[in-house]
């Protein structure tokens, strides 16, 4: 992850004019230095970005910017999610990195607000800004969470479609209905994650599986808990509640008290219940098997560590990108559903210590 890091800050302060054409970027043991890592590390990163073209090596100098030609062809990206996940901000990095690689400019919109209602609005004006811009095809990850969801979303999309410019969506469907207008997506397999998680908890000894979601939750929860309720039948039981509401959780407790493991819509909601349970006095995992999903650094940061399963960030913005340029190449191929599945990162929430030995 860390040689990710590397390549998406360095793409992004290119893109920003930190870095200019043909200045040399700072020095393997400065860069080594500003992530934490070996030297061998950071020039695994820098060859990396030079066999793609981004970088140039120059013999005992360091490695140089190669500016592409960024006015001739640029793509947009309009996000509304960073609100609610930090997995999107990590997509957008590592997108400027993939649009470098293949001298494509990159127009990034975020409609993102805490005020879900006031996102479809903020949402379609930046999809106006974009066609003004004159963006080549657009990467879309449509609006969730609003009552007007679907509404501005189709708006979005007939603007574009007014436009000619090829979409790609990223992350859930634009909305619900099955007849609605088809675009290739791109997205984590949600489904095969909670199938996963929960074969995995039932190896470790869990037995009765449950999961816990806000009360308002979108397309990818639902896929987690339809793979959860596949591979697991006894976590039909939703809990439905936020994490930090202690009243609520006691109550879900004292209804459903055979439950010994929460799988958790993701990290942020799996860290809160963490936080809920041991105020309440119970203990992770002696009592409750905890797990999430994404990843995200606090996953790893938390007490006790969480396990998680891990959305393949690089592969997902890989995978977006190429999908619109092969859109962009060929606007008659069949539409495609591309699903990127992710590992399980195991950690202490999930796994009971064995007792010590007499």
């Amino acid at each position: 992850m860390k040689f990710e890091m590397i390549r998406q800050t360095i793409a992004q302060r290119i893109y920003e004019g930190v870095y200019p054409a043909d200045d040399a970027i700072p020095s393997e043991r400065t860069l080594a230095a500003e992530f934490g890592v070996s030297r061998t590390t950071v020039r695994q990163a820098l060859q990396d970005m030079a066999d793609n073209g981004i970088l140039y090596p120059v013999r005992g100098s360091g490695y140089y910017i190669r500016q592409p030609d960024l006015s001739a062809k640029r793509i947009g990206v309009l996000v509304s999610g960073n609100s609610y996940s930090e997995i999107f901000a990590e997509i957008m990095n590592s997108m400027r990195y993939e649009t470098l690689t293949r001298e494509l400019g990159f127009e990034l919109r975020d409609a993102s607000s805490e005020d879900t209602e006031n996102c479809g609005p903020r949402a379609l004006e930046m999809a106006m800004e974009l066609v003004r811009s004159g963006v080549c095809g657009v990467i879309f990850q449509p609006i969730e969470f609003s009552s007007e969801s679907e509404r501005f979303n189709r708006l979005i999309l007939d603007c574009f479609e007014k436009a000619h410019l090829p979409v790609v969506l990223l992350d859930c469907a634009a909305t619900l209905d099955p007849d609605g207008p088809d675009y290739d997506l791109v997205s984590f397999d949600n489904f095969r994650a909670g199938y996963l998680i929960g074969e995995r908890l039932a190896k470790r000894g869990a037995r009765q599986i449950r999961f816990l979601a806000k009360p308002a939750y979108g397309q990818s929860i639902f896929e987690r808990i339809r793979g959860l309720r596949t591979s697991r039948p006894e976590a039909a039981s939703l809990w439905i509640a936020d994490p930090t509401d202690r009243r609520k959780i006691a109550q879900l407790i004292k209804k459903d008290p055979t439950a010994d493991a929460i799988v958790c819509q993701n990290d942020l909601a799996a860290v809160d219940l963490i936080k809920t349970l041991n105020e309440l006095g119970y203990s992770v995992p002696q009592d409750y098997r905890i797990t999430g999903f994404d990843d995200i650094r606090v996953a790893a940061q938390c007490k006790p560590p969480l396990t998680s399963v891990r959305q393949p960030i690089a592969e997902l913005a890989r995978c977006a990108v190429e999908a619109l340029c092969e859109r962009m190449s060929d606007p008659e191929r069949c539409v495609r559903m591309i699903l990127v599945a992710g590992p399980i990162i195991e950690r202490e929430s999930s796994r009971i210590p064995n007792p010590p030995k007499k």
